[in-house]
């Protein structure tokens, strides 16, 4: 694991730039395992965002914190977070396997649980997750069964189609979710396992949860419909995101 290390800020590329206080920047691991996570907080977070990328779930990142793939919304953004005073984690795939198919799984499930170890590790702060797209299927799988542990849950551009990962939210304990829950969906999503009416769908499915449906319109990009830079992954729409999951949070008791 390298040392805490206290570096400045570097100016937020996407969402509305706030203040740029001085961060804690860290690879952590878990013992045993090849697997990494990116930590990222404030001297003092308001809470930590475990966050969960779609696709594969591969971040590719080295022990020097050097992120291979960047594309996902939940990394180009992972800088406008900590400005608003939140720790970020985004753990690596698993020994670098493909994620796919695999979310709903109880094996994914104790991944997670150590996760929320290290996180506890580092701080008492609450932890929220945010999962998006492929990775929202691993939040719900949180979600419902580590509830004890959890402040909430974010579901963007969630699955509720199945595709190529053979799996979608319905498959990872949705009906059990019990903690306030928001999803947000973009209208003009085109990729075809997160329509934008599956959010509706889902909520009829939620009877325990305190949820909120939250919408982002508009996106930019000629990439693939469910690429993470097109209206999928909110790309030009990075701000509209962050301040309806940032609302959100800030109404949470």
């Amino acid at each position: 694991m390298l040392a805490p290390l206290l570096i400045a800020m570097a100016a937020a590329a996407h969402a509305a730039p706030l203040t740029e206080p001085a961060y804690t920047s860290a690879v952590l691991t878990l013992s045993g395992s090849t697997a990494r996570a990116l930590y990222l907080s404030p001297a003092h977070p308001r809470a930590v965002l475990l966050m969960l990328i779609g696709g594969t779930g591969q971040l590719g990142l080295t022990a020097d914190g050097h992120l291979a793939h960047r594309a996902n919304v939940l990394v180009r953004t992972r800088r406008d977070w900590l400005a608003r005073g939140y720790a970020v984690l985004l753990p690596d795939a698993p020994d670098r396997h493909s994620l796919r198919g695999q979310r709903s799984s109880s094996a994914y499930l104790a991944y997670l649980n150590r996760w929320l170890d290290r996180i506890a590790g580092q701080t008492a702060a609450p932890v929220i997750l945010l999962g998006t797209s492929q990775g929202s299927i691993a939040a719900v799988n949180g979600a419902a069964h580590l509830a004890a542990r959890l402040h909430g849950v974010v579901l963007s551009e969630p699955v509720t189609v199945p595709g190529g990962s053979h799996e979608t939210v319905f498959d990872a304990g949705l009906q059990q979710v019990a903690l306030p829950t928001l999803i947000v969906a973009n209208h003009d999503d085109q990729c075809p396992v997160t329509p934008a009416s599956g959010a509706a769908q889902m909520m009829a499915r939620m009877p325990l949860a305190p949820t909120r449906l939250a919408y982002v319109d508009g996106g930019e990009g000629n990439s693939a419909h469910c690429d993470s830079l097109s209206a999928h992954g909110y790309r030009g729409q990075e701000a509209a995101f962050v301040q309806q999951v940032a609302t959100w949070i800030q109404q949470l008791h």
